[in-house]
């Protein structure tokens, strides 16, 4: 029985962390330059136009590389030759995003950035995530559920946790002392 439960959020972790080629990652990325997470429908014609200068996206590419984006559900095509990114293509930029966020530059004013946190366990998997971000940025765990850092990265932190779809579940907090 165990095993079964165990197979069932293996496959829903594929499926939402799914493996993209790069021609995908890139088209995807391009799409979001585009027309933003905004649910704005595109078409070939304007994605042709924006690759038009790229040898990359020569001969078949891009019409492969649109199939296997609407073969995976990162896109769906609509009416008139036009695709519009769905929830799970979404979700993959966001992810993408995820990895590229970092501090560009770690500047202190002497105050402390103390993070907390109250994430209900059926969302793990973005927990995790948080708190190896949270790590990258150089803070240091207090408890599970409270990192420190002297770094300015509120920014950073927001970004982070517009990305993971956390609303109230994060607090940032500034001190001037940590005892």
């Amino acid at each position: 029985m165990r095993s079964s439960v165990t197979n069932s959020s293996n496959k829903k972790k594929e499926k939402i962390f799914h493996k993209l080629d790069s021609a995908t990652s890139k088209l995807l990325e391009v799409i979001v330059f585009l027309v933003g997470l905004h649910y704005v429908a595109f078409s070939r014609k304007s994605l042709m136009a924006k690759l038009s200068l790229d040898p990359y996206w020569e001969g078949q590419r891009l019409f492969n590389t649109l199939s296997n984006l609407e073969r995976g559900n990162f896109i769906k095509k609509s009416s008139n030759s036009s695709y519009k990114l769905t929830q799970k293509g979404i979700r993959r930029i966001n992810f993408s995003k995820l990895f590229k966020l970092s501090l560009d530059k770690k500047k202190k004013d002497g105050l402390w950035r103390v993070v907390i946190f109250d994430i209900p366990e059926k969302q793990r998997i973005k927990r995790d995530l948080l708190r190896q971000k949270l790590r990258e940025f150089d803070f240091k765990m207090v408890q599970k559920s409270v990192f420190v850092s002297s770094y300015v990265c509120e920014k950073e932190i927001k970004e982070l946790c517009k990305i993971l779809d956390f609303k109230k579940e994060v607090s940032i907090f500034l001190t001037k002392t940590i005892n």
